[in-house]
């Protein structure tokens, strides 16, 4: 989902490029990947919001871009860049990346505190509970195997 949305991004930008050289779509890879290394170093530091600089797209221009790309631009494949890094594109395509990719990442977004939390208490009663709770399992059915075989030891 990352991945896909990134590339959105980077389309997004793309779309609201003001920089030189000037960008014509259909982009190629390596093009929006030149905007993506410029922009990140025009960004860093400035503490400047999304939204604010065509650099730094909102949500809003990235989802916008996933439900309408570029004219003739093709939707971005998933893992493209690394299949790219790799030289392996000529050999394996990536994924098309969905139009809906943006709006599950919001959803997300939203869950991601809930998963969270989730993981934490999970965490918590395997490590901090179930260790003593399973002790105490185990030496009560201990004492009653003991107490059985006392019980029917002849005497």
């Amino acid at each position: 989902v990352r991945n896909c949305y990134l590339k959105y991004r980077d389309l997004a930008i793309a779309k609201r490029w003001k920089g030189t050289p000037m960008i014509a779509f259909p982009a190629p890879t390596c093009a929006l990947r030149s905007l993506e290394a410029e922009c990140h170093k025009m960004m860093a530091g400035t503490g400047i919001k999304a939204g604010d600089h065509y650099c730094r797209p909102a949500d809003k221009d990235i989802d916008d871009t996933c439900l309408h790309p570029p004219k003739d631009q093709n939707r971005p494949l998933a893992f493209q860049y690394i299949l790219e890094d790799l030289q392996l594109d000529s050999y394996y395509q990536g994924y098309e990346c969905s139009k809906d990719i943006c709006t599950l990442r919001a959803q997300l977004i939203e869950t991601d505190y809930i998963a969270l939390g989730a993981a934490a208490g999970l965490l918590f009663f395997v490590c901090c509970l179930l260790p003593p709770l399973g002790n105490k399992c185990l030496q009560s059915r201990k004492r009653s195997l003991q107490a059985s075989r006392n019980r029917n030891r002849p005497r």
